[in-house]
């Protein structure tokens, strides 16, 4: 499924990924911080936060990728403008996606939440 060129790949799409993260939301009340990761391909892809780009290669390259990338705690996410929700703690956070159907990275952007606050996170056709 993923091999080294993929790893590569994704390792050059955290190089040269502009991030698009924009806090906003609501509140103060809430003690975390939310991310919304939005899926703007044309393929669904799976999305994580904060997980390692050599724990993502791995869970691709297991027997069900798929069940591998939910138990690194990445959610699939649909095409068309959908999205995901994450709960984190308020600070810097590395939002990772993947492509399931083309099986390739799709990019890495940092962002830095807020306590009660909810950034997004967009991912792009390339």
């Amino acid at each position: 499924m993923f091999n080294r060129r993929m790893f590569v790949a994704l390792a050059a799409c955290v190089a040269l990924t502009a991030s698009s993260a924009f806090a906003g939301g609501s509140g103060g009340t809430k003690k975390d911080s939310t991310i919304k990761v939005v899926n703007k391909t044309n393929n669904p892809i799976y999305a994580f936060v904060d997980v390692s780009d050599a724990d993502i290669l791995n869970a691709s390259m297991a027997a069900d990728p798929i069940a591998a990338f939910k138990a690194l705690g990445g959610k699939e996410i649909a095409a068309g403008g959908n999205f995901a929700m994450f709960s984190v703690k308020a600070g810097s956070h590395k939002v990772t996606a993947v492509d399931i159907v083309e099986e390739k990275p799709v990019g890495t952007q940092s962002v830095t939440t807020s306590k009660g606050k909810t950034s997004v996170v967009e991912f792009l056709n390339v």
